[in-house]
């Protein structure tokens, strides 16, 4: 009978007991969205006392995170990342920090909500997520152990290298970390990669042992050396799979929080998380994780020989219109107002540094296109061809559009800084609108000098026309902002329209704000000859362009959204017909400035399913002039004195983030 090595017994004892000491974990003070501060902190004390009382655990003593947390001036208010998590567990040696919120949601069902995540130090990644639901019977004290219960059973069992004898190599982990005899694990060395802002992407594991499974017990092992490249060392990371040495292809590990998410290697489908592949060419590529109902992430590696590169990401959960409605309040990561202020220089940035994506691009595009028609309007000023009629209509319309640029610029500024520390996402989402437009003009003209009796009544009696538009928009609406983009198009003619609103929130759903609209048609009417057209067969064209600067009322709830502006005052532009002398002719040409207008709009969307509505609008405007009406015969030129016209539809609206 062979006898066993009488240390064998001894060294996996020491192997078992050096199982749980050495992790230590960082348990940060709880952050409270919604919640009372004495109530945050309740929940601190009862997380720290359950730790503590997990054999797998040794947790960092609280008067020491606390000064370290002082002695560096980190906040933990809005902490999220892993990044300053790996710091804290640096300066705390910790091998793993605890970043945990209770928001409060105060539905019929759930009253907050205990969320809890769990950073590997080394990693510098999420290894472990879990929230817990609070109902009104829900005891905080039942949260906290089932929060804690949930975690420990998600975070992976590190496992080491514990003692090295010739090739006998004993590791800290056994049975409960999945170890069987005969298995195959690897010993690797690790290296993290990091980008420019100096967090972790990505890890490369290098390969360099490989060792059979002899003997297990519930919290050590024993395992014989099969080969190496170098020596193992005390403290060594073993990984739980049989991977090849340096000499072999690369290898790449994706693993994901949520698991079964989807993995896209060059555009390829190559399985979900958590996934291994082998194979993949040396060289650089492209991975995109992806699941529903969160946000994709898309992601570049460099793969060399014998190399192992691990990606692991914490998905972001996506938030979806429903839940914004319907909740009203969803806790949100927050940012640091400084970081905000300074990348909102660049228009829009700040807003989609805190989140609201869409809303800062629309803000950002938005700005710019009023400030370059405003720019486009003011260099019209120092145009020699440019009719001096229009002059007026330029300087008014490029001044109100500059300062609406500048007036969204500052704004989408100044409230992407004071948005970074806000505890909820506010309800931000775009709407589409398709349309159809009836549109009727009404208009009235001076008499021409050169004109016929008949021409004069009937541009005196007045020209109408109705015509037919299909109407595209796009809308993006928030508490504090309201921005509009529209084309109306019909077989002749073509118009852009742009709104801007600035509100100030009066309720939960109401708000009230100054709105500037513009709207510009980029069609010129076609020459009429009235040797072929009676003076009653004349149609008007609708506006060339119009500014108009009012009031907004906004209500904006799930199911119901009203909008109500007034403008007392607004300045456009016309066609008239007029003669051509050269031609014997009379066409429309010269657009005439008409610079005393009022006017509004009323829109109103339906939403039975909180995504998809019904949108029905109008709106109407009135302008003229106050110059004297010049008689037959006289060399006055003629002019267009009112034009009215007024214009609606109904069509299908459709809510999106």
């Amino acid at each position: 009978m062979r006898l066993r090595n009488p240390l064998i017994p001894l060294l996996l004892l020491v192997a078992t007991a050096l199982s749980p000491a050495p992790v230590t974990i960082a348990v940060l003070p709880v952050e409270g969205i919604g919640v009372p501060e004495e109530q945050a902190a309740a929940v601190t004390d009862l997380l720290y006392t359950t730790l503590t009382a997990v054999p797998l655990f040794q947790v960092v003593e609280r008067a020491r995170l606390e000064e370290v947390l002082t002695e560096q001036e980190i906040q933990v208010s809005g902490l999220t990342g892993a990044q300053q998590a790996v710091r804290i567990g640096n300066l705390t040696n910790a091998r793993k920090v605890l970043i945990a919120s209770l928001a409060a949601y105060k539905t019929a069902y759930v009253e907050s909500i205990l969320s809890a995540r769990v950073v590997d130090v080394e990693k510098g990644t999420v290894e472990a997520a879990a929230s817990v639901e609070l109902s009104p019977t829900t005891s905080v004290e039942e949260a906290a152990k089932t929060l804690v219960r949930r975690l420990v059973e998600a975070i992976p069992l590190s496992v080491t290298v514990a003692a090295v004898e010739g090739r006998t190599v004993y590791l800290s982990a056994g049975e409960q970390a999945g170890l069987v005899p005969g298995r195959i694990v690897t010993a690797v060395k690790t290296r993290p990669i990091t980008d420019e802002t100096g967090a972790i992407v990505m890890r490369e594991e290098r390969p360099y042992a490989r060792l059979q499974v002899e003997e297990v017990q519930p919290t050590g092992a024993r395992a014989l050396l099969v080969e190496a490249e170098e020596e193992l060392q005390v403290g060594d990371t073993v990984v739980l799979e049989d991977s090849p040495l340096a000499e072999g292809a690369p290898r790449l590990v994706v693993k994901s929080i949520p698991e079964g998410a989807m993995v896209y290697i060059d555009g390829t489908f190559s399985g979900k998380t958590p996934l291994t592949l082998e194979g993949l060419s040396l060289g650089t590529h492209q991975v995109e994780i992806r699941a529903p109902g969160y946000k994709p992430y898309a992601g570049k590696v460099r793969l060399a020989e014998g190399q192992q590169a691990v990606i692991e990401r914490e998905l972001v959960a996506e938030v979806q219109v429903e839940d914004l409605l319907r909740i009203g309040k969803l806790p949100r990561e927050k940012t640091d107002p400084s970081t905000a202020l300074t990348r909102g220089i660049v228009p829009g940035g700040g807003l989609v540094y805190d989140g609201y994506t869409n809303l800062g691009l629309m803000a950002g595009g938005a700005t710019l296109i009023q400030a370059a028609i405003s720019g486009i309007f003011l260099s019209n000023l120092l145009d020699d061809e440019t009719p001096p009629d229009h002059e007026p209509y330029n300087l008014i319309s490029g001044i109100t559009l500059g300062a609406s640029a500048l007036t969204l610029y500052l704004y989408s500024l100044i409230d992407g800084m004071l948005t970074a520390d806000d505890d909820y996402l506010y309800p931000t989402y775009a709407e589409l609108v398709l349309s159809g437009e009836g549109h009727h003009v009404f208009q009235t003209q001076t008499a021409d000098p050169d004109s016929t009796q008949a021409f004069n009544q009937a541009v005196a009696d007045g020209i109408s026309n109705t015509s037919w538009f299909f109407v595209t928009a796009l809308r993006f609406r928030a508490p504090r902002y309201q921005f509009g983009l529209e084309i109306d198009a019909s077989q002749e003619e073509v118009m852009m329209g742009l709104s801007s609103a600035y509100l100030l929130p009066l309720s939960e759903h109401l708000s009230l704000g100054a709105q500037v609209a513009f709207k510009g048609n980029f069609t010129d009417p076609s020459d009429v000859d009235l040797s072929q057209t009676a003076p009653s067969e004349l149609a008007p064209s609708p506006p060339g362009g119009i500014t108009a600067v009012g009031a907004l009322l906004a209500l904006s709830s799930p199911h119901v959204e009203l909008d109500l502006f007034l403008s007392p005052y607004a300045v456009g532009t016309c066609y008239g017909v007029f003669h051509n002398p050269s031609w014997g002719t009379w066409t429309y040409n010269e657009t005439r400035f008409l610079p005393y207008g009022y006017g509004g709009s009323a829109g109103l969307s339906l939403f039975p399913s909180l995504r998809a509505g019904i949108h029905l609008w109008a709106e109407g405007y009135s302008f003229h002039r106050t110059d004297e009406t010049p008689v037959e015969n006289s060399e006055t030129p003629s002019y267009v004195d009112n034009l009215r016209f007024i214009r609606g539809g109904i069509g299908l609206v459709y809510r999106f983030m």
